[in-house]
């Protein structure tokens, strides 16, 4: 396993620097890597890039890819694409004509359309979003003409984007290599592949440092409170926030506790519940709740965000399949 990881990462390694132009910043953007660490305006028009779809080319690098559906740019088609290893998530979206097959066992090329790489780059993009964290996380201490909370902020983004981009490697291939700095060509490739405990352990402390430095510049939740001007309806809902963090940090420890990867017995359930506990307590001071169940399926069949939605990619409205995935 150590040499078919080592071989996985130097084709990795030899695509990467071939196009090390797009894989550190897109040219696209029209700025070079000192101009991005040195402006907070720059900088969030890098995330952007691994955050919000409206960015042309975003399929390359954006983390949504690891929704359980995106909607299919590369051809212009509007349907949707999904992946085997979301099917829970594709299930929980109600009566929705391909949902409905999966719920009735049916796993043809009709519900699970994943069958183009190209289509749906999950790995690709992971990766690259990985990358783009390790950069940030490295290169910011050293920028000083931004402001603490300005730094902060970003910080978090990094950290969350990084743990976010391994929990859904994992989940679809099991344990991977954490890298948490950016590879040279000149580092070292030869990696030994850890279960997926551990991975899930490094993408849980990777959801906490994002959830103390988005807490300190006051982004527990990305819109107005019920009742404040912006809730439900703030143009930055697709950036991570504290109370998301602690979520995905909670659900993490949870996969490392499951009867599959567990490793400690009962004390890593504590650990996962804990976590639970902790990520519930800051939803409900942040005020976020729980739709009725009459109308559940505003989860996904909506075009906007509702009470319960802590982090959601919000997808427009298509005629049978309008709405957004909500991943928590």
């Amino acid at each position: 396993m150590k040499k078919v990881l080592k071989h996985t990462f130097a084709v990795f390694a030899v695509f990467a620097f071939a196009a090390c132009s797009w894989l550190d910043i897109d040219p696209n953007l029209g700025v070079d890597e000192e101009e991005i660490f040195g402006s907070y305006k720059n900088m969030h028009k890098y995330f952007d890039y691994v955050i919000s779809t409206a960015s042309d080319g975003y399929m390359e690098n954006n983390i949504f890819l690891g929704c359980a559906f995106v909607e299919e740019k590369s051809s212009g088609a509007a349907e949707d694409i999904y992946s085997l290893d979301a099917t829970t998530d594709i299930a929980d979206q109600g009566l929705k004509t391909r949902n409905l097959e999966l719920k009735q066992c049916n796993l043809s090329w009709s519900a699970v359309n994943s069958r183009n790489v190209s289509d749906k780059p999950v790995s690709k993009a992971m990766w690259n979003s990985i990358r783009i964290a390790n950069k940030t996380i490295a290169a910011l201490p050293g920028v000083t003409d931004w402001s603490d909370a300005e730094r902060d902020e970003v910080m978090g983004y990094a950290y969350f984007v990084r743990a976010y981009a391994h929990f859904v490697l994992a989940r679809r291939y099991g344990g991977v290599p954490y890298l948490d700095k950016a590879l040279g060509s000149d580092g070292e490739w030869d990696f030994v592949r850890p279960d997926a405990w551990d991975t899930y352990q490094r993408c849980a402390e990777d959801f906490y440092k994002a959830y103390q430095y988005l807490e300190k510049t006051g982004w527990m939740r990305r819109d107005g409170l019920p009742g404040e001007e912006g809730h439900l309806n703030s143009p930055t809902r697709e950036y991570p926030s504290g109370v998301s963090a602690l979520a995905f940090r909670a659900r993490a420890l949870v996969y490392a506790a499951s009867p599959l990867n567990n490793r400690h017995g009962i004390e890593d359930w504590k650990q996962a519940a804990d976590a639970c506990a902790f990520a519930l307590q800051k939803a409900e001071e942040w005020k976020f709740s729980l739709v009725p169940f009459d109308q559940i399926e505003t989860l996904y069949l909506s075009s906007g965000f509702c009470e319960e939605s802590i982090w959601a990619h919000p997808r427009g409205s298509q005629d049978n399949d309008k709405g957004y995935k909500a991943l928590f």
